[in-house]
């Protein structure tokens, strides 16, 4: 009796209000009824009218005010040559929770569960197809009924797809803009494993975390667009297609510019800025009605140029990739290629670019593959280097506290203070005892704690006085036990100061100091050394232990200067953050 009821109420509505003219008339091919300005809704059980003469745009703006069950009607002309030439489908394509359609008063799919509360209601599916049987269709006017209901998602009434037409042109569409969105997923996937796997082989290095992070929100979204264009997606889960696919392209674009900092090593302070002005242009967009895929492609440049300014390496390829970005979000928001007739002559190439900003990205993700590939090359190269010298000057370094001379200068001096000062001999033994207890628990370490470290210099010192007979000083200010640092640093610095910088039996004071800002860590080791000598202290082979040690330790994060001061010499390490 509700069916009898509601074709009768269907016929009167359309007999006493609309045109034959105005009526949108299927020819054969694909026809979006919601495009059309002929759409009456009706909200509730009674049937209320609300507005008449509505396409997609005016429907949404009535819907999206009032949480409610509505009903559209959308009225078409089918010919009696199509009726019984070709089979006609029906494609809904929605962010519309659920939706029942209904062709003259018949039946044709439900697609979730239409509701009087948000409890009542479950979500469909984003796209479903359906055919339209010969005897539900009439020659003349037919009506399409849509009930929907938006209780789970007040916005959710935007109907992308309310069509007519042959099956073979929905899979058409379909394939056209699944193809590129599933040959990019591929590629952004192949990127977050060998980035993962390059951030495991390559000491755990930020950066390959970053690009995983920028590649990996890439592959969700192109994975989104094949499920939505293959009808495998629900209309609204946590939150409807269109919310989400924005949300993911600001993280995609939030990631981009972590990633570059990160890869061109910029300060947290400009992180911050770059975050900040992300933000402001997001929120100027929206006020403006700019797209924001061109704003925010803007900024990438913005930051190309600012680190090309300051020479960082690599900063001319990413600007011509920001150039080239741009241009391609430009081409992608301006449609300038879509009829070109060399575009619409595959599907495949209509497909990519359609999608080609996203083409630009994964362009992207195989230049930073390339980069950091070549720039694993160049570190593993350097490191092996690093290495073998470290090697060759850990044993020189050894070698040096072992040779017979050095043995033979400190036994001659302990069998002289055996004779006159036994005190002082049994503390030559405990300092000589300990140094090289130290010395080679420690120079096979990567790293040790820095308080063994300074015990090394007080042993090294307290040995060098009773030798020389001279008063050989050691301070240490704001340096706390529990800093980590490479073995036999401080310990050759010192080593070299008091060859380089004092005559024999000369006093001698020594100075450790550290000084910390947000990004930076330095050590100065300063003496009051007056002693010229042709051997300069940049030079030589203490100088490049320090060096090599460090390197190996915090690879292209160091530095290491010495230079003459004016109350003696000073050599500073410098460790970046």
């Amino acid at each position: 009796m509700k069916t009898i009821l509601l074709i009768l109420f269907c016929t009167v509505c359309i007999s006493s209000s609309l045109k034959a003219n105005e009526i949108p008339e299927y020819l054969g091919e694909p026809l979006d009824l919601a495009k059309f300005p002929v759409a009456k809704l009706y909200k509730g059980d009674d049937f209320k009218l609300v507005a008449e003469d509505l396409n997609v745009k005016g429907i949404f703006r009535e819907v999206s005010s009032e949480q409610n069950v509505w009903r559209i009607q959308l009225p078409f002309i089918v010919a009696d040559k199509y009726l019984s030439r070709q089979d006609i489908w029906f494609q809904l394509r929605s962010n519309v929770v659920a939706t029942t359609v209904s062709i003259n008063g018949q039946l044709l799919l439900k697609n979730g569960a239409v509701g009087q509360s948000a409890d009542e209601e479950a979500a469909g599916r984003s796209l479903v197809r359906s055919q339209i049987t010969n005897e539900t269709l009439k020659k003349g006017v037919n009506v399409i009924q849509l009930e929907f209901s938006n209780y789970r998602h007040l916005k959710g009434a935007i109907f992308r797809d309310v069509s007519i037409g042959p099956l073979e042109e929905f899979q058409h569409q379909s394939r056209l803009m699944s193809t590129a969105p599933l040959v990019l997923s591929g590629i952004f996937l192949f990127s977050v494993i060998a980035n993962l796997g390059f951030y495991f082989a390559m000491g755990r290095q930020i950066v390959f975390l970053t690009q995983t992070l920028l590649f990996s929100l890439c592959f969700l979204l192109m994975l989104s667009e094949v499920l939505y264009w293959n009808g495998l997606s629900a209309t609204v889960s946590l939150m409807d297609k269109s919310t989400f696919t924005s949300l993911l392209e600001y993280a995609i674009y939030i990631s981009l510019l972590l990633t570059l900092n990160v890869h061109f090593k910029m300060s947290k302070k400009w992180l911050f800025k770059w975050f900040l002005a992300f933000i402001f242009l997001v929120v100027i967009a929206e006020l403006v009605g700019l797209h924001s895929a061109l704003v925010l492609s803007t900024l990438l440049l913005a930051f190309c140029l600012f680190v090309t300014m300051r020479k960082e390496e690599g900063s001319i390829l990413m600007l011509a990739f920001s150039v080239f970005f741009v241009a391609v979000v430009y081409i992608d928001q301006s449609d300038i290629l879509d009829s070109e007739s060399w575009v619409l002559s595959n599907f495949i190439i209509t497909s990519f670019v359609f999608k080609i900003d996203n083409l630009a990205m994964a362009i992207f993700s195989i230049l930073m593959m390339v980069i950091s590939s070549r720039r694993i090359l160049r570190n593993t190269i350097a490191l092996n280097k690093t290495k073998m010298q470290l090697e060759q000057l850990e044993f020189q370094f050894v070698q040096k506290h072992i040779q017979p001379h050095f043995l033979m200068n400190t036994l001659m001096s302990l069998q002289q203070l055996i004779k006159t000062d036994q005190k002082l001999a049994g503390e030559m033994v405990e300092a000589l005892s300990e140094e090289f207890y130290l010395m080679t628990n420690m120079l096979k370490r990567p790293e040790v704690k820095i308080d063994q470290e300074i015990r090394m210099c007080y042993s090294y010192l307290k040995i060098m006085s009773l030798q020389q007979k001279a008063n050989f000083e050691l301070k240490v200010k704001n340096i706390s036990g529990d800093e980590l640092i490479p073995p036999a640093v401080f310990q050759t610095i010192i080593e070299n100061g008091l060859t380089h910088g004092f005559k024999s039996a000369e006093s001698a004071k020594f100075v450790i100091i550290k000084e910390e800002s947000m990004s930076t860590r330095r050590y100065i080791i300063s003496n009051n050394g007056s002693r010229s000598s042709s051997v300069s202290h940049s030079t030589g082979t203490g100088l490049d232990y320090v060096r090599s040690r460090l390197e190996y330790w915090w690879p292209n994060s160091s530095e290491v200067t010495s230079n003459k001061t004016k109350y003696g010499w000073e050599t500073v390490i410098k460790l970046e953050l």
